[in-house]
């Protein structure tokens, strides 16, 4: 029904709905909230008909992606800032319902496996690089999305992370790999909602710079396509987070800890870079959150 009202106003009064989004009225702007509308009248004539449900809740996951884009895009020539930031934020809500209903409607364990691999070249020796990520307990110090590890033995360890809407997700993992200042492999086992596996690995880096740090990762997402979709959007992707933690990995070892600034609190967060403001002094608060790094 969503659908079918948004779309039937896109198409007959497009430049009501630019009005809404603080866009001026434009020949191309007009054009692209018709071709909007259609989508949307297309979506609902397929939900409304239960004609394949699930492709197109993904269509709709999809095209919410695609009006997010355009509306950010659309920033710099927006006359009314305000509403086109009110714009976006309800364009990610209606994304997070969508998501759900994409949940709901997929097929019984559909799942999406994500390939990742990610680099990066640490100035530190292979030994001392390999020891601090062999010791599974130093990993929440820089995976942002690791709430703790916990080792049973030397092969065996229970994790746990952050997930979507404050929610945590678990699973023990296996070692099946270990090569002193080489590799370490390692997977999920017993029952999880992100089977996952990869492996690490370490190498001279050319010129005599350090150590060059790969990492290999496989991970089962839930909700087939639209899952996949919604993590890159919300900054859940493990492409993002790989890339993210190895940044992380680097600062530990070449500082001592991870750099925060008083523009990104955060840390250099894939997701956080649209949250930087111009640099002030940190709240207690946020001194608390980042445990103290350096500004």
């Amino acid at each position: 029904m969503f659908s079918l009202g948004l779309g039937t106003m896109q198409l007959l009064g497009p430049d009501a709905v630019n009005g809404l989004c603080g866009l001026p009225a434009a020949g191309l702007r007009r054009t692209t909230q018709r071709m909007i509308g259609v989508r949307e009248l297309l979506a609902a004539g397929g939900l409304l008909t239960r004609s394949n449900g699930s492709a197109w809740m993904k269509a709709r996951v999809f095209g919410d992606i695609t009006d997010i884009a355009l509306l950010t895009k659309s920033l710099e020539s927006s006359t009314r800032r305000t509403r086109t930031w009110l714009a976006i934020a309800a364009v990610v809500g209606v994304t997070a319902v969508d998501v759900i209903g994409a949940r709901r409607r997929q097929i019984p364990n559909e799942r999406t496996n994500m390939h990742t691999r990610a680099a990066i070249t640490i100035n530190r020796p292979r030994d001392e690089v390999y020891s601090l990520w062999r010791d599974f307990t130093n990993l929440p110090r820089f995976m942002q999305h690791l709430e703790s590890v916990q080792t049973t033995d030397e092969r065996h360890s229970h994790w746990k992370a952050k997930a979507p809407a404050g929610s945590t997700v678990e699973w023990d993992a296996v070692v099946t790999d270990d090569v002193p200042a080489r590799r370490i492999a390692w997977k999920s086992e017993g029952k999880t909602t992100v089977p996952n596996s990869g492996i690490v690995e370490f190498t001279e880096a050319p010129g005599g710079q350090g150590t060059e740090v790969t990492v290999t990762l496989e991970v089962e997402m839930p909700a087939g396509t639209a899952g996949k979709a919604a993590a890159k959007l919300f900054g859940e992707d493990p492409g993002q987070q790989v890339r993210d933690d190895l940044r992380h990995f680097k600062q530990i070892l070449e500082t001592g800890e991870v750099v925060y600034s008083e523009a990104n609190p955060a840390g250099s967060q894939v997701k956080r870079l649209v949250k930087q403001r111009a640099a002030q002094p940190l709240s207690d608060r946020e001194l608390a959150t980042v445990g103290g790094g350096r500004r």
